[in-house]
């Protein structure tokens, strides 16, 4: 397999391995093996609970569950975690990571996975006609590598660089892999090498594909020359017969995509396979629960369809437009589709729909416009109202808010009702304010240090009492978190919104052209749902 490792600065911090427990609790007698070290099954038809492997340096390999063999079924109840990494040293006396895959499938095996697949460098490597379903994720949680670099004074290789690797899934995309969650990955999240044996496969991702180092890639698409022992295709059509179908909700990633190859004569056709398959990636379209009050359909001859978990999904390539209509909505509301769709009312209960870039993150929901406070045709909708309230303290240390003032709480998912309805299945922290017992200073603290604290891949929910602000500072925060979710809602006007800033967003955007997000201000650039 030709594995393209981007170089990554960024030092990864130390990794914990995931606590595990079986998702079944039965008679003894009923509860399948778990696998608790390297297994390779190469025949037959397996259920195990959990394959949950410690590497460690006296490990004989480092794959948690290798799978190969026309015919061979394997299903696991629960997780796979293999998220440990094997130290070595090398003959010169370098450090050598042999991190862990979580799953290797290969020769038409066929893998289902009813929880999560956790791996180091590789969450699950996938090739040769196999077939992986996970109901959960699927995560390279990152392995450190040491390389040396020539230096000039010494005339050796002896000037060390960090890097940190992680593939979320890696194919030849012969195979099918169909994942229900998301693709997370540290370098690379979807890594597809094809070797031209015109078998096309597919890759759904029901979730998010993402790759979180500087330099990470959402989905790479790659083969070298042959010059550098890879392959050289007859044309860019000879290449993409290789590619497989890739549908996915959305992509986090500094690099959205990457594709290259080389042509019979080893010139790069990366420009045209790059517009090929941007052109071809599948977006899911994806609805809010509250759709079905304001009757509100998804129509369109550029819509696809595919079928995952039992659920059938509109899918829709970028560029391509699509409609939506509205037969009971509201006044005062309008459709989203989400950041990075564009949106234009046709005036008759309907609107068309593009998606403008590969982030994807369609999402079909009504959405609440506020009346612009002066001129609407400010471009930049800096008309819109920052209300901010001057606020006198009653007591004397401005560095403690008063008891209630500031309420604090987490929550593991959708178990508080009133949590769930603002951040919904996400765990989630909720910060309140009473906006008049405290200062804005500690305000802003607060902000600032309960984003730093809100769980990894979840949501920050920020309650006020009545409209307020963000400036500079406090955006910076959210800059510094784009895993989560910031949902800010407020009371106005006798009612009470929520507007979302979703992950991953270009919060920068948010500022007007003096350094403050008011939240009337957010909810015209974002739009806002009523609670």
């Amino acid at each position: 397999m030709y594995k393209k490792n981007l170089a990554s600065l960024v030092t990864l911090a130390t990794t914990a391995s995931l606590v595990l427990s079986p998702h079944i609790t039965v008679l003894a007698d009923d509860v399948p093996e778990a696998i608790t070290e390297q297994t390779t099954i190469s025949s037959g038809q397996h259920t195990y609970s959990e394959v949950i492997v410690e590497i460690t340096n006296d490990s004989a390999d480092t794959s948690g569950l290798v799978v190969t063999g026309n015919g061979t079924q394997v299903t696991i109840e629960g997780n796979v975690d293999a998220s440990g990494v094997k130290v070595t040293t090398g003959n010169n006396g370098n450090t050598i990571y042999d991190a862990a895959c979580g799953i290797r499938i290969t020769d038409s095996a066929s893998v289902s996975v009813e929880g999560s697949v956790t791996g180091a460098e590789d969450g699950a490597y996938v090739r040769d006609d196999a077939t992986l379903n996970v109901s959960g994720n699927v995560q390279a949680s990152g392995a450190d590598h040491t390389v040396y670099l020539w230096n000039e004074g010494t005339n050796a290789y002896d000037i060390p660089v960090n890097t940190v690797n992680g593939t979320a899934i890696s194919t030849d995309g012969d195979s099918t892999i169909n994942v229900s969650g998301n693709a997370n990955g540290v370098t690379d999240g979807l890594l597809i090498n094809p070797d031209n044996d015109n078998q096309k496969g597919s890759i759904t991702v029901l979730g998010t594909i993402t790759a979180s180092s500087m330099t990470g890639t959402g989905i790479q698409v790659y083969t070298p020359s042959a010059q550098h022992g890879g392959i050289n295709y007859t044309n860019a059509d000879d290449f993409l017969n290789d590619v497989p179908t890739i549908t996915v909700y959305a992509i986090n990633a500094p690099v959205p995509l990457h594709a290259n190859a080389y042509d019979s004569e080893g010139s790069s056709i990366q420009s045209t396979v790059f517009d090929k398959i941007e052109e071809a990636i599948n977006f899911i379209i994806k609805e809010d629960a509250s759709n079905a009050q304001y009757g509100i359909s998804v129509t369109g001859a550029n819509l696809h369809s595919t079928t995952i978990d039992g659920n059938d999904y509109k899918t829709v390539n970028i560029n391509k437009a699509f409609e939506v209509a509205a037969s009971d909505l509201p006044d005062g509301y309008t459709i989203s589709g989400g950041t990075n769709v564009n949106v234009t009312d046709n005036g008759n209960g309907t609107y068309t729909l593009t998606l403008t870039n590969l982030k994807g993150g369609i999402t079909i929901k009504a959405v609440l416009r506020p009346t612009p406070a002066s001129d609407s045709s400010d471009e930049d909708n800096s008309s819109y109202d920052v209300i901010v309230q001057e606020v006198t303290p009653t007591y004397s240390d401005p560095a403690q808010a008063p008891a209630g003032a500031i309420v604090v709480s987490n929550n593991a998912g959708s178990s508080n009702a009133a949590v769930a309805a603002i951040s919904g299945e996400k765990p989630a922290r909720t910060v309140s304010y009473n906006m008049s017992s405290i200062t804005p200073m500690q305000y802003k603290t607060s902000i600032i240090q309960n984003v730093a604290s809100a769980p990894s891949n979840g949501a920050l929910n920020i309650e006020t009492d009545r409209v307020a602000c963000f400036d500079s500072r406090m955006i910076e925060a959210f800059m510094s978190r784009s895993d989560i979710d910031v949902n800010v809602v407020f009371n106005y006007n006798g009612k009470k919104l929520k507007v979302t800033i979703p992950a991953g967003y270009d919060v920068r955007k948010l500022l007007d052209t003096n350094g403050y997000c008011g939240f009337l201000r957010l909810l015209a650039l974002l739009g806002g749902t009523e609670l």
